[in-house]
């Protein structure tokens, strides 16, 4: 049996290696993706550059400022106070990343003449970054910056510390609307050679943070998720496509098919026990979607809105979705009331070929979003 099993491990080995030096002998006969032409915003700032790829462009960030997504706060603050000593020091948190707001006007007339056109961001590296504070504003004591050990340039990290006074300076500065400047310098390879830009670095606080001092919230193992729930529109592609009898004799295909789903604030309860999360209806109806389906016999797209009661369950071990109850109460075709597809999709729905499609997708999209949500703070 040890044998047996070594064998199937050597098999492995040289299959992976095998499949590596097929991969490898392919891509080095790729082509290498390269900035062509510069492009320019309408205000004649550098946005980037279009490539030798047809439809492929690099974007330049245009600032660096807080975050502007994500269930996690951009901005907080702490009171850092010796044991004893309340109220005598605190820390400023803040993450920042990326704004390409800027190009907004210029990606969208590309795209108005390839709406297949592709961005990603300028490959570049970062060379240095600077947060200008003034010793009467208090002092960095922690960051997290791209530099030669993190090149990533994700995001942007600072904890800075402000005695009493310091604090009460920044909070007129912010209520004056002073924000906190830096910047940012990039190398990157253009067809001239080495090229070289900036960005500023600005840190427009919101006067709530500057006023909040956040104390650690008691643990509750239920609000970051609940966070995502009620920030999330679930979508399950593909998960009705298929031949289904109707009886009779009468047969339908589906193709093309799209179903979304959004909780509806306060018409639900979630629990957490032994490591499965559960979400059990409060209200008649708690989650409102749409099913966006092509019908091939009848040569044309379905949309249709629906209203249900939905129970689902999340294993954290494993972070699969279970679906113990999905049931339709109001559905409506292109605005009409339809007692047919209600009855159609309900009893597709209960299918288990057709549940598990849709428990596999929504699970998939619930950790690309919880992901999302935590990766980075992002």
């Amino acid at each position: 049996m040890i044998a047996g099993r070594h064998s199937t491990i050597r098999f492995l080995v040289s299959l992976l290696f095998l499949c590596s030096f097929v991969f490898i002998g392919s891509t080095s006969q790729a082509s290498t993706i390269v900035p062509k032409n510069r492009l320019y915003n309408a205000d004649g700032s550098f946005a980037g550059f279009d490539t030798n790829e047809p439809g492929l462009y690099f974007l330049a960030p245009s600032a660096w400022t807080l975050q502007g997504t994500g269930t996690t706060p951009s901005a907080w603050l702490t009171d850092s106070s010796p044991v004893g000593q309340p109220g005598t020091t605190f820390d400023l948190r803040m993450t920042l990343q990326p704004d390409y707001s800027r190009n907004a006007g210029l990606v969208a007339t590309i795209k108005n003449s390839n709406p297949n056109a592709l961005f990603f961001p300028l490959p570049s590296t970062i060379q240095h970054v600077t947060l200008w504070i003034p010793t009467v504003l208090g002092d960095v004591e922690a960051t997290l910056t791209p530099d030669d050990t993190m090149a990533t340039p994700v995001a942007i990290y600072y904890r800075l510390r402000f005695t009493r006074e310091q604090l009460d300076v920044l909070r007129q500065l912010t209520h004056g609307g002073v924000t906190l400047q830096g910047s940012i310098s990039y190398a990157y390879v253009s067809p001239e050679g080495t090229g070289l830009t900036a960005a500023p670095l600005t840190v427009q606080l919101p006067e709530r943070v500057i006023n909040e001092v956040v104390n650690p919230p008691a643990p509750d193992p239920t609000r970051w998720l609940l966070d995502i729930l009620r920030r999330t529109q679930m979508r399950a592609p593909g998960v009705l496509d298929g031949p289904y009898s109707l009886g009779a004799g009468i047969r339908v295909n589906l193709r093309e098919s799209l179903m979304t789903a959004r909780l509806l604030n306060d018409t639900y309860r979630l629990s957490i026990e032994n490591g499965v999360a559960t979400v059990r209806p409060t209200a008649p109806v708690n989650c409102r979607g749409s099913i966006d389906v092509l019908v091939v016999e009848l040569g044309y797209r379905v949309v249709v809105d629906y209203e249900a009661a939905l129970e689902a369950k999340l294993d954290f071990a494993t972070m699969q979705l279970e679906l113990p109850s999905l049931v339709f109460s109001k559905v409506t075709v292109n605005g009409t009331t339809s007692p047919f597809y209600r009855d159609l999709f309900q009893k597709l729905i209960q299918r288990e070929d057709v549940k598990q499609k849709i428990v596999t997708a929504l699970s998939a999209e619930l950790q690309k979003r919880i992901l999302q949500e935590t990766l980075f703070g992002l």
